[in-house]
């Protein structure tokens, strides 16, 4: 439980992005309070690694070479 108010309903990995499903990798949290964790840790992974972006800048089209 996070927020210490609601019950816990959710079993949440306490180091995120793990495929680790030990009783002692896990806590229990609310569903509100799941979807917050898991929002800013999904929001800190993008900003770690971004994706490349979808245009390729100014090099020679391949058939003008």
């Amino acid at each position: 439980m996070i927020c210490g108010v609601r019950p816990s309903t959710v079993a949440d990995h306490i180091i995120p992005m793990t495929d680790r499903h030990e009783p002692e990798d896990l806590q229990g949290v609310c569903d509100p309070c799941h979807r917050q964790k898991t929002a800013k840790e999904a929001a800190a992974f993008r900003a770690a690694a971004p994706r490349p972006s979808r245009f390729r800048g100014d090099e020679p089209h391949p058939g003008l070479l």
